[in-house]
């Protein structure tokens, strides 16, 4: 049984991990058409702010506080009679926490469409008269978003507790794939406005795809309020504790987009959301398919299960997620020109366009691996009920990306580019304050054996490097004349050769987590067989 446990496992973590990765990929397709189409116009600084502020708000204030607090009540009812399940409370309870969330958005999407001028006025109060009033009409159309995208949370937290990882993991492509066809075929006709109203349609179309297996799979959707009920309380009493946790990113993001303006310059706000984008593909591909599958098991372990067994998937998650982005990170930051010319530069982006998001990017870049140590602490923290902990870093990495962005750029009157140091400086401190955290609470998780297994990948990084910057000193290609197949041709011959260095480090200097990760893939590719 534990053999077919595990050869399951692979296979749901495979099949994650592919449907993430085209989720990514589509995503990064549509911020390329976004980008050919308008470029770092005034259309495409109105839409960046304006498309920024519902999904951040919705962040801020529901977006892990969904996930963080629903799934593990959830996942407490299913198991609450021991091996039995007891689906009509837990089918209670998500009509009940799901009417709730309804109601909360949909009173802040009529305040946010009221009062849209005020928003775009926090946010980016120095735009242009234009390009303000062109934002907050964008705005008024999007704003709903929030609604769908607190419905479409609750169902993912539901339909993961009960084992279907797949769904959830797809819905992002779909959605993407609702702004390429507009992008392909209606953009020409309909223009920004139109834009606007395809991304409220992605994600009503993604909010339609999750309720349907969740239909078919037997579950009744029932007007229920009784928000007096225990678990819907208990569900709701950690709830700000999870929100600070979950407020870094969206605050960064915003904080990024007026400090970039600040620079003087509007089209630094759509360099900062491209580049940011790209940073948060490249970042969050691997790291998001570890966390949504493994934190509805965390919460099941730091329930039912051993300290041990928790700190050792807690672990495993935490230092493979590292592992795999070290190269990518080397390859990224060297290549960041032309890679950022192979996915952005056509049409309405040119090469001063590309130069500006490249800079932009490669001052975000540092920050991936601790990207990835915030993604899987928190969750680990959420599952073992320690919110404050994820909270009281979230808030301190807030602080400190809004001190050293006004310092960088309204102090030292540093260009645009500074923004992106501040966030990355900050994802540093974030990660800092957690992983100190993980020592004292999650004995096990990091060990001083995984700790020189990482000190080997940081030195195969630097051979990988190295490698790299040989090759591109040889066959340079210039990213402003190369065009898109010099360019990727130029970024493969580069990256490919470094990751093989890497891996062959690693391997030499017998890396047990690069092992591991090699073998899991052998494993994946003989369960698909």
């Amino acid at each position: 049984m534990t053999v077919l446990k595990k050869k399951s496992a692979v296979r749901t973590v495979s099949l994650m991990m592919a449907a993430t990765v085209l989720s990514k990929l589509l995503g990064m397709l549509r911020s390329v058409l976004l980008a050919s189409h308008y470029g770092t116009t005034s259309e495409a600084a109105a839409f960046s702010t304006a498309s920024r502020i519902p999904l951040s708000f919705f962040d801020i204030l529901f977006g892990s506080a969904i996930l963080g607090c629903f799934v593990p009540v959830y996942n407490s009812l299913l198991k609450k009679n021991g091996e039995k399940t007891d689906y009509s409370d837990s089918d209670r309870f998500t009509c009940i926490f799901f009417n709730f969330i309804l109601l909360v958005t949909g009173v802040f999407c009529a305040a946010g469409i009221v009062f849209s001028d005020a928003l775009i006025s926090l946010i980016a109060s120095d735009l242009e008269p234009e390009t303000f009033t062109l934002a907050s009409r964008l705005l008024k159309v999007m704003f709903p978003i929030v609604c769908l995208a607190g419905a479409s949370y609750t169902l993912v937290g539901v339909l993961q507790s009960k084992g279907n990882f797949l769904v959830p993991a797809v819905i992002s492509a779909v959605s993407n794939l609702c702004v390429i066809t507009y992008f392909l075929f209606f953009d020409g006709t309909f223009g920004i406005a139109g834009l606007a109203a395809a991304y409220l349609i992605s994600w009503a179309v993604q909010f339609a795809t999750l309720a349907i297996p969740l239909v078919r799979s037997g579950f009744r959707f029932r007007l229920l309020f009784d928000f007096r009920d225990k678990s819907f309380l208990s569900a709701l009493s950690s709830s700000w504790k999870v929100m600070a946790g979950s407020w870094f990113l969206p605050f960064a993001a915003l904080i990024g987009m007026d400090f970039c303006l600040k620079s003087g310059s509007a089209s630094s706000i759509p360099a900062f959301e491209y580049a940011n984008s790209f940073f948060t593909i490249a970042a969050g591909t691997l790291t998001y398919s570890i966390c949504n599958y493994l934190f509805p098991s965390l919460s099941e372990k730091a329930a039912h299960g051993s300290d041990e067994d928790f700190a050792g998937t807690a672990g495993g998650a935490l230092f493979s997620s590292v592992a795999l982005i070290l190269p990518f990170l080397c390859g990224l930051f060297i290549l960041s020109e032309n890679a950022v010319a192979v996915l952005y530069m056509r049409g309405s982006f040119g090469p001063d366009s590309a130069k500006q998001v490249s800079d932009i990017f490669t001052f975000i870049l540092p920050g991936m691996p601790f990207f990835a140590v915030f993604e899987v602490l928190s969750r680990c923290f959420y599952a073992k009920k320690l919110s404050r902990i994820p909270a009281a870093a979230s808030v301190a990495a807030i602080i400190s990306d809004y001190l050293l962005s006004h310092i960088f750029i309204v102090v030292l009157g540093l260009p645009a580019e500074y923004a992106g140091l501040a966030y990355s400086l900050s994802m540093f401190i974030c990660a800092a304050i957690l992983t100190v955290c993980a020592v004292i609470k999650i004995k096990g998780a990091i060990t001083a054996e995984k700790l020189k297994d990482l000190l080997k990948l940081v030195a195969a990084s630097a051979a990988s490097a190295a490698v790299m910057l040989l090759i591109r000193s040889l066959i340079g290609v210039s990213y402003a004349e190369g065009g898109f197949a010099a360019n990727l041709i130029f970024c493969a011959a580069v990256f490919i050769p470094g990751l093989t260095v890497y891996a062959a480090c690693a391997a030499l200097l017998k890396e047990k987590m690069i092992i591991s990760l090699f073998s899991g893939i052998k494993r994946s590719l003989t369960v698909k067989k």
